[in-house]
């Protein structure tokens, strides 16, 4: 017969715990090593991320050197204003639904259209990288709506149409009309 002890159990309980512990630090350090495989989903997140902190570090930035972000939207806006070709209000929002397609659960809905007249709405889909107090690195989701309202309002100009927008509850509801 086999006769164990009390000593004998606790030795084998603290061998046990120590092995536990040596097999996941064996498991940790050699995870450390190994090259993130993201899916495809994570990917589009990540990149959405990347795209949406580049912006709000560009504001951050802006703010730091004295300018707004009204300053900062019409920069932009004077950027990439050459790029656009819209000529009519849907080739607009055909622009901006793609750009905004990037944000993972992206909606957009037609309220109202016209020859000359687009309303629609978009989700605000960025709206919880800014948590409950509605701030990542210094910016505000405030300014950060206020940037991209400026940067369309530019575009329109430059394309000939007249720009407006509001927030309500979880959507921004724009209307673009010819001038």
């Amino acid at each position: 017969p086999i006769i164990i002890n009390q000593g004998d159990i606790k030795m084998v309980k603290k061998i046990s715990i120590i092995t536990s512990i040596f097999l996941f630090n064996l498991n940790f350090l050699s995870a450390q090593n190994e090259l993130p495989d993201l899916s495809e989903e994570d990917r589009w997140n990540r990149a959405s991320w990347l795209m949406d902190v580049s912006n709000i570090a560009a504001i951050n930035y802006a703010k730091s050197n004295g300018d707004n972000v009204k300053d900062y939207g019409n920069y932009l806006g004077k950027l990439y204003a050459p790029g656009w070709n819209a000529k009519t209000p849907w080739g607009m929002v055909r622009g901006m639904v793609r750009n905004n397609q990037t944000f993972p659960g992206f909606e957009v809905e037609i309220l109202d259209q016209k020859e000359n007249m687009v309303k629609f709405r978009m989700n605000r889909p960025y709206k919880a990288r800014f948590g409950d107090n509605k701030e990542v690195y210094g910016v505000t989701i405030k300014e950060y709506e206020k940037l991209w309202s400026v940067f369309h309002n530019h575009l329109a100009n430059h394309l000939g149409f007249n720009y407006n927008e509001r927030i309500k509850d979880d959507w921004r509801v724009i209307t673009i009309r010819k001038k």
